[in-house]
């Protein structure tokens, strides 16, 4: 599949940066870390690592042995110059990842975070859940956030006051000391059961457009993947759901 973040990623980095989605990521991180006891010294994998802004800010706290992967080579290519050069990062998907563990052996704490979960199809999450499941430690954890989706008048679950093809406005960035607008158009797409984000990027000054591209997330709630979960091997009295505060994501926390 064609890297969805291809000439986006460096997009996404500015306007996240600006936004600060990255501290407060970490923020929330630290705090579950903080509440489940994982200490500083586990090997801990970021399987969604982005640019590596989350894992660099978790290495910077204390968390050396910090472990990035992430399926888009452009996200990697950002987080290689940005990030601290004893952090190993690599390339990796995560219908990939037991091959990854093979190498990396155990590890601790597996963590997915910003809703990218969304970016894979329902019926992929059995192998990768077992994936992460078998490269875990006994005892560890798998933590993920996940989108927590309304019902609509026609019965449809959609993202909370973000109807079918509403605008959005993000602000401006600059890239490359050019001023430049954000903004999104949120679609459904019912048959898929998915949410499609399309991202537009315009120059205000010549009213042209200078990127555009369109990012699919899934749409399915915990009740949908919870057995999908368990069938990974986790057990259901190991897995928690949180509610965090300042993060508008469910959080889920699976312990082997």
């Amino acid at each position: 599949m064609k890297d969805l973040y291809e000439n986006f990623a460096v997009y996404y980095k500015v306007l996240a940066e600006k936004r600060d989605h990255f501290g407060l990521q970490a923020e929330v991180i630290k705090e579950l870390f903080r509440e489940l006891e994982i200490k500083q010294d586990y090997k801990i994998l970021d399987a969604a690592c982005g640019t590596g802004a989350v894992g660099n800010e978790l290495f910077n706290s204390g968390f050396k042995n910090i472990y990035l992967t992430d399926g888009s080579i452009e996200m990697i290519n950002l987080a290689e110059k940005d990030i601290n050069t004893q952090i190993p990062v690599e390339q990796c998907k995560w219908e990939k990842l037991d091959s990854y563990f093979k190498i990396s052996k155990k590890i601790n704490t597996v963590i997915i975070f910003g809703n990218s979960i969304a970016h894979a199809r329902i019926e992929s999450l059995n192998q990768i859940f077992k994936n992460i499941y078998q490269g875990l430690q006994k005892g560890g954890y798998f933590i993920f956030d996940m989108r927590e989706w309304m019902v609509n008048n026609a019965g449809n679950l959609i993202q909370a006051n973000k109807p079918n093809n509403s605008i959005v406005d993000l602000g401006s960035i600059t890239v490359n000391e050019i001023d430049l607008s954000v903004s999104s158009e949120i679609k459904y797409d019912y048959i898929k059961n998915s949410q499609i984000v399309s991202y537009l990027i315009t120059n205000p000054k010549s009213n042209k457009i200078v990127y555009s591209i369109f990012l699919e997330y899934s749409i399915f709630s915990f009740d949908d993947i919870l057995p999908i979960l368990i069938n990974s091997g986790f057990a259901s009295e190991k897995i928690q759901i949180k509610s965090l505060k300042n993060w508008s994501y469910k959080v889920i926390c699976c312990k082997k």
